[in-house]
C-alpha cells in the first residue's frame, strides 16, 4: 500500500511539473525557457497515461470511462471557451464550434491536448486487448509510431481528433504502459530514484538542448523540428523529470510540494482553465508595461497563474465534478 501511494506521488509531481511548464510557454516565454521545457511539457503526461493504463473488461466499459472523463470535458470547455471568445473579442461561433467536433490540428481545437490523448487510448486499446506478447505490442506501435512520422513528414492533409500526433506520441504511452508492466521497465524506472542517475540525465539534457538548435517546437501544430532529436530530447527530459519527481518523494511533508501535488491531481482543469486566465493577465500586464518575456516575470506570473486556477479548481471538484468524470469529492 505504501509502495502505491509513492507512485502516486511521483506520478502527481511529474504531471504538476508538466502543467508548470505549459503555462509558462503558453505565456510570453524567454528562449532557453522553451528550449528547456517544449521537449517533455506533453509527453510527461502521455507517459503516465501509460503507466496507469486500464482497458477496463470490455471495449463498451472503456469507451465509456474515456467518454466521461476526456470526451464530455472537451465538450463542456470548448463550448465554454466558444462562448466567451464570441463575446469578447468577437471570434465567429461556428468556426469555434465546428473545430471543437472535428479537432483539426490549429483550427480552434480547444483542448486538442485531451482529444490527442483520447484518440490515442482508442488506438492503443487493441494493441493491449488483442496483443498477447510484449514483443508483438512493441512491434503495433513501431509500426503505428512510423506511420504517422511518415504521413507527417509527407505533408498530407491534416486528420481529425490529432490523429496524427496520436500515431507519433504513441511510443510514450507506450513506454509507460512497460514501465509498470514488465520487470525491466520496472528494474529502470527504480533506477530513477538514484541521485547519480539524476545528474547524468540533467547533465545530458543540457547537452542536447544546448548543441543542436530544434526550435521552436509547437507539437500542436505538428512542428517537431528534427523528429529524431525530438523524440531522443523528449525521451530524456522526460525521464529526467520522472527521476525529480521520484527524488521528491523524500520530502513529501514539504507544503510547496503539496501545492505541486495539487495540480498535478488537477491538470485537467488547470489545463481547460488556464488560457483564460493567462488572457486575463495578458491584458492586465500590457497595461501596466509588464512583459513575461523576462526569466523572473514569466515563472512569477506562471506560479500566479497556478494560484488563481484554485479557484475553478475548488468550484468545479465540489460542486460540479461530472464535468470531468469525477465524483463528488466533498461532502455538502
Amino acid at each position: 500500500m505504501k509502495n502505491n501511494l509513492k507512485r502516486l506521488q511521483w506520478i502527481d509531481y511529474l504531471k504538476g511539473f508538466c502543467m508548470i511548464a505549459i503555462i509558462m510557454t503558453h505565456l510570453s516565454w524567454p528562449e532557453w525557457y522553451a528550449r528547456f521545457l517544449s521537449p517533455f511539457e506533453l509527453v510527461g503526461f502521455f507517459f503516465v497515461a501509460g503507466y496507469t493504463f486500464n482497458i477496463k473488461s470490455n471495449f463498451g466499459e472503456f469507451l465509456m470511462v474515456k467518454i466521461r472523463t476526456l470526451m464530455i470535458p472537451i465538450l463542456v470547455f470548448g463550448l465554454i471557451n466558444a462562448i466567451l471568445t464570441y463575446i469578447y473579442p468577437g471570434t465567429i461561433l461556428k468556426d469555434r464550434l465546428i473545430g471543437i467536433i472535428c479537432q483539426f490540428p490549429g483550427r480552434w481545437d480547444d483542448l486538442w491536448f485531451v482529444a490527442c490523448l483520447f484518440t490515442m487510448s482508442l488506438i492503443f486499446y487493441p494493441i493491449v486487448r488483442y496483443i498477447k506478447s510484449n514483443v508483438g505490442k512493441m512491434i503495433a506501435v513501431a509500426l503505428i509510431v512510423l506511420s504517422g512520422i511518415i504521413y507527417t513528414c509527407g505533408n498530407g492533409p491534416d486528420l481529425p481528433w490529432q490523429f496524427e500526433n496520436a500515431c507519433i506520441l504513441l511510443s510514450f504511452m507506450c513506454l509507460g504502459y512497460f514501465a509498470r508492466r514488465t520487470d525491466l521497465g520496472a528494474k529502470l524506472l527504480g533506477r530513477l530514484r538514484d541521485g547519480k542517475v539524476l545528474i547524468c540525465l540533467l547533465i545530458l539534457y543540457v547537452l542536447l538542448i544546448c548543441c543542436y538548435d530544434n526550435y521552436p517546437i509547437d507539437v500542436h501544430v505538428l512542428e517537431y523540428g528534427s523528429l529524431l532529436f525530438f523524440g531522443i530530447s523528449a525521451l530524456v527530459g522526460m525521464l529526467l523529470m520522472t527521476s525529480i519527481s521520484m527524488a521528491l518523494e523524500r520530502w513529501d511533508n514539504i507544503k510547496p510540494l503539496r501545492c505541486l501535488q495539487y495540480i498535478g491531481q488537477n491538470t485537467l482543469i488547470y489545463y481547460a482553465c488556464q488560457s483564460k486566465v493567462i488572457t486575463i493577465f495578458a491584458t492586465v500586464l500590457s497595461i501596466a508595461h509588464i512583459h513575461t518575456s523576462t526569466y523572473v516575470a514569466n515563472f512569477l506570473v506562471a506560479l500566479l497563474v497556478c494560484v488563481i486556477l484554485v479557484i475553478p479548481t475548488e468550484i468545479i471538484n465540489r460542486y460540479c465534478p461530472g464535468l470531468i468524470g469525477r465524483k463528488r469529492m466533498y461532502k455538502n
